[in-house]
């Protein structure tokens, strides 16, 4: 993981999103830690634990590339999958934010087809400044971009957003897919829209269910 703007491109890419693609390679972080933020650091502190808590899945697990998505040309996923089958997760990335983007639908092979397995997004939190100034049109008042206030609330209010979580078995993700929920378009917030822009990425869990 370099750092932003990158040394070589100065493209500025999210740091979940360059987390969640060195999970499937060699994690590691090129970066000056004494130059980030208190949130950065707390959020690479988690990023950590995560990836230790599934290292064996990451390292020894079953590599597959996802199947194109109806509109190919913004997003790609591949995942990885347990030799036990018991649990798999997938990375889905994208490049440029479109509007009117074509539904997204994940394909996992690999798995038991008659087990019963939850799906769901790995828990992530959004910085309310990715809105810009779209946060005027829900306020009672008007803030200035950046300025004092629209920091402080940024700081202490980071909503969670693409809350999917399903219970489906390994034939339908096989054959029919999970249809990921819509991304934010400009309107219709909430906690079940996935919030990504440029260089978004989202990490889904699959662990067997103990529900029959």
């Amino acid at each position: 993981m370099s750092s932003v703007p990158n040394h070589q491109t100065l493209r500025v890419t999210p740091l979940s999103s360059r987390f969640n693609l060195a999970c499937f390679g060699n994690l590691g972080y090129e970066l000056d830690l004494t130059a980030l933020d208190e949130k950065s650091i707390s959020a690479i502190k988690r990023q950590i634990a995560f990836y230790k808590s599934r290292r064996r899945l990451f390292q020894y697990g079953t590599f597959y590339r996802g199947r194109e998505f109806i509109d190919e040309s913004h997003a790609t996923y591949f995942y990885v999958v347990e030799p036990d089958r018991s649990r798999a997760i997938v990375g889905y990335f994208q490049e440029l934010l479109h509007p009117a983007l074509k539904e997204d639908i994940i394909y996992v092979d690999g798995l038991d087809e008659g087990e019963l397995y939850r799906f769901y997004h790995k828990p992530e939190r959004i910085n309310i400044k990715i809105f810009g100034s779209l946060i005027n049109y829900i306020l009672p008042f008007k803030i200035k971009l950046n300025g004092k206030i629209h920091n402080l609330i940024s700081r202490f209010y980071r909503p969670k957003a693409g809350g999917e979580s399903y219970k489906v078995y390994g034939n339908a993700l096989k054959r029919a897919g999970i249809r990921l929920n819509q991304q934010f378009m400009g309107t219709g917030f909430g906690s079940e829209v996935r919030v990504l822009g440029d260089f978004g990425s989202a990490l889904y869990m699959i662990e067997k269910s103990e529900d029959k």
